[in-house]
């Protein structure tokens, strides 16, 4: 299953490459709360932007929230972008 899960990330980031190929990608393994601020720190980021579900409630406190966590515990700004339904990708 992670095999899987990360081929279709390195597929996703492949294509990002070839739209836009100024931007830096990295995929790391492990809990994405704990990731996103060690690269932060790692490359000196001056800021992070990171997009969200918008869950609430039962949901979220069941799943957890990535972004909730980012920033509680981000020593730089964080930028949270709400995923609408016009911007959400098709499945299937």
């Amino acid at each position: 299953m992670l095999d899987r899960q990360e081929q279709v990330a390195r597929n996703q980031v492949d294509a990002l490459r070839e739209r836009h190929p100024w931007v830096a990608t990295i995929v790391r393994r492990g809990s994405p709360r704990q990731v996103i601020l060690d690269v932060a720190d790692e490359i000196a980021a001056d800021l992070i932007v990171m997009g969200t579900h918008g869950r609430s409630g039962f949901k979220r406190w069941v799943l957890g929230s990535v972004a909730e966590h980012v920033v509680r515990h981000s020593q730089i700004p964080v930028m949270v972008v709400r995923q609408t339904a016009d911007d959400a990708a098709p499945t299937g």
